[in-house]
């Protein structure tokens, strides 16, 4: 096979989409905001009246709830814009050389050599 050699630069807001959507996901913050939002409400529903301690029921249940969705990918963007803005090897180019069993990466800080049955997966965003 003939060696395939790409020089590739990722862009700051492919960096941030990449930590976005590559970030942990957190299963419980979910069913954690849903229990303690009920939790608040039914509250509210037996004492019949407003509450502080249901009041913080809710709303710590309604921070769970826009956790993952909402609140962990904006912190996450700001957090890759700024390691982004701060590291010359992000913002540089980056040369793939594909050969028949291995990817060398060079950018102008690193070299790395990767033997193609040693990698695991590869990670995509809906842009790269």
């Amino acid at each position: 096979m003939k060696p395939i050699e790409l020089a590739v630069r990722c862009t700051r807001e492919e960096y941030m989409d990449y930590a976005v959507h590559n970030g942990k996901k957190h299963w419980w913050t979910v069913p954690l905001g849903f229990c303690m939002l009920a939790g608040g409400i039914v509250s509210c529903v037996f004492v019949q009246q407003l509450t502080t301690v249901a009041l913080l029921w809710g709303f710590v249940g309604v921070l769970l709830l826009l956790l993952d969705p909402l609140i962990l990918p904006l912190y996450r963007k700001g957090e890759a814009a700024k390691l982004y803005d701060r590291s010359d090897s992000l913002q540089g180019a980056i040369t793939l050389r594909l050969e028949d069993s291995k990817l060398s990466m060079r950018s102008a800080t690193t070299e790395a050599t990767l033997k193609l049955d040693a990698m695991t997966e590869v990670k995509l965003t809906p842009r790269v």
